[in-house]
């Protein structure tokens, strides 16, 4: 995971991140419906959306890429 935030950090567009929902994030967490650890999430802040594909960190990258 934190390769992948690496791999982004500064891009135009897409926000890679990570919330702790056994911590400080845990009201972040209950807001967009996060029940299970872990939990992968995307588009737009207002909607988002279940990630289902692979998760390993090729497949994310690709993924994310193509966002």
């Amino acid at each position: 995971w934190d390769k992948l935030i690496t791999a982004f950090k500064g891009h135009a567009t897409t926000l890679i991140a990570d919330v702790d929902c056994t911590g400080g994030g845990k009201p972040i967490c209950e807001e967009f419906g996060v029940r299970g650890y872990p939990t992968i999430k995307y588009g737009d802040p207002a909607d988002l959306q279940d990630y289902k594909g692979g998760r390993d960190l090729d497949s994310l990258k690709k993924f994310a890429e193509g966002l």
